[in-house]
């Protein structure tokens, strides 16, 4: 046999959401992003934009507004070649 390959491609989003609630615009995100057409081209209903952490509400260092830190991850299908 051949010998072959699996590729296994993930994308990460670190963000921080410094809205004036904190946290609200997390969600709008994601929804933006899994609608954008190359996402939604690209990714399948089980690999689509997932939400892997959300921080508690805190105090940028650089701003001093408070802010929520968050990860977005979108895992593209395995190709074997």
């Amino acid at each position: 046999n051949p010998a072959t390959v699996t590729e296994k491609i993930n994308l990460t989003f670190n963000g921080s959401d410094t809205s004036a609630s904190p946290g609200d615009q997390v969600t709008k995100f994601k929804e933006a992003l899994a609608a954008n057409p190359y996402f939604r081209d690209h990714l399948t209903a089980a690999n689509q934009v997932s939400l892997k952490n959300l921080s508690a509400p805190q105090i940028s260092a650089e701003s001093g507004r408070a802010m929520v830190l968050f990860v977005l991850e979108c895992r593209y299908p395995e190709k074997t070649r």
